[in-house]
């Protein structure tokens, strides 16, 4: 049976980042993440716009579910 929600709740996640500084630094500390530029120095063009580091983009990846909660 479908139901429709009535009331709207917004929820809003503030995570600061010097809270996961430390987290961070172990990251950072126990992974090498140079291997990722060879990885996707394929799939990057050499003209246009300047990209964002592929490392930063798998470091986003890792942290986001230990360290943010699931909203779900």
């Amino acid at each position: 049976m479908m139901t429709e929600q009535k009331s709207r709740q917004n929820r809003m996640l503030c995570v600061l980042m010097e809270d996961l500084v430390p987290e961070l630094r172990k990251l950072d500390a126990a992974i090498d993440f140079s291997f990722i530029y060879e990885i996707m120095r394929p799939v990057y063009s050499d003209i246009g716009r300047s990209s964002v580091d592929p490392a930063i983009l798998v470091k986003m990846l890792l942290i986001n579910r230990p360290f943010i909660p699931n909203l779900r």
